[in-house]
C-alpha cells in the first residue's frame, strides 16, 4: 500500500533521513550518495531517480511505496516504517497546540494608526503601524531583513511564538511570506 508523498509522517522521515545522511538531498550527487548510504546501512537499494522523486517535488509521483518507506526507516535505525510510526505515536511529539492566555495582540483589536512593537532573537526589533484590513507597515526596524516602509498581512502577534506574515511587500516586490522568531518565537509584543 502506498502512502501520499505529502504525508506529515513522510516529511518527518525524510528530515530524519537527511539528518542521518548528514546533508540536505537536493542535487544529483546527493541522490547518488544517498543511494550508496542506504545500501551501506541496509544492503537494500533505493535508486538515484527514486531519491530525486522523493526530494524534488514532482506532480507525477503522489505516493511512496511501502518498500521505499521501510528501507528509509531501516537506514535510520528502525525495523520498518510502522516501527517509525509507532515511535512517533509514543514519543509525545506535539507540533500543535491551542494558544490560550499567552500575551498577544490581535489585529481585530486595533484601530487604524495604532502602533505595536515586536522583537525576536538575536537582536531584532520592529515598530509597526496598523493600516487596517490586517495590514501593517514597518515604521522602524533594527537588524532585520524587512525595512522601513515594507507592508504585510497578519492577524495576530503572540509572544513566545514564531510570527509568519504573508503578502509581504518588500522594497516594492511582493514576497509570499516572511518568518520572524522562527526558532524561539517573538520575545516581545506590546502596544506603543
Amino acid at each position: 500500500m502506498a502512502i501520499p508523498s505529502d504525508s506529515p509522517r513522510i516529511a518527518l522521515l525524510k528530515l530524519k533521513f537527511e539528518k542521518a545522511f548528514g546533508t540536505p538531498i537536493r542535487t544529483p550527487k546527493n541522490f547518488t550518495d544517498a543511494s550508496s548510504f542506504v545500501f551501506e546501512k541496509t544492503k537494500d537499494m533505493i535508486s538515484d531517480s527514486t531519491f530525486r522523486r522523493l526530494y524534488v517535488e514532482t506532480k507525477k509521483y503522489k505516493h511512496v511505496s511501502d518498500d521505499i518507506l521501510n528501507i528509509l526507516s531501516k537506514a535510520i535505525g528502525y525495523k520498518h516504517f510502522q516501527d517509525f510510526c509507532d515511535y512517533l505515536s509514543s514519543s509525545g511529539i506535539k507540533d500543535s497546540e491551542l494558544s490560550c492566555g499567552e500575551h498577544h495582540i490581535k489585529a481585530d483589536d486595533l484601530a487604524v494608526g495604532d502602533r505595536i512593537y515586536i522583537a525576536w532573537l538575536p537582536d531584532r526589533e520592529c515598530s509597526l503601524k496598523y493600516l487596517g484590513n490586517y495590514r501593517f507597515e514597518v515604521d522602524e526596524v533594527v537588524n532585520a531583513s524587512i525595512v522601513k516602509g515594507d507592508t504585510f498581512s497578519c492577524r495576530c502577534f503572540i509572544q513566545g511564538r514564531c510570527l509568519l506574515v504573508d503578502d509581504l511587500e518588500h522594497e516594492g516586490k511582493r514576497i509570499a511570506s516572511y518568518t520572524m522568531g522562527k526558532c524561539n518565537g517573538l520575545t516581545c509584543v506590546k502596544r506603543v
